[in-house]
């Protein structure tokens, strides 16, 4: 998860079938700000490339072949 466009952390729905629930606090100065999201999957058997072993560093190119989704969320902060 970015928060404009920095990193604030990731989550893990292993234990909860792959729903997530997640609260945020809105930072930064009044104006527009942008929340983004990119869903992974680990589950699987595909030897190579083996995407459910290495690490994530993007959402679209580490799955080849997985059409995944991301979220981009715009929201503003008032005073």
């Amino acid at each position: 998860m970015d928060y404009d466009n920095s990193w604030i952390g990731y989550g893990c729905g292993f234990n909860s079938h792959g729903d997530l629930q997640f609260q945020i606090h809105a930072t930064g100065s009044p104006g527009v700000h942008y929340v983004d999201i990119y869903p992974t999957v680990y589950k699987g058997n595909q030897a190579l490339p083996n995407p459910y072993v290495v690490p994530h560093l993007t959402y679209a190119k580490d799955h080849p072949g997985d059409d995944l989704p991301a979220f981009h969320i715009a929201y503003t902060v008032t005073k």
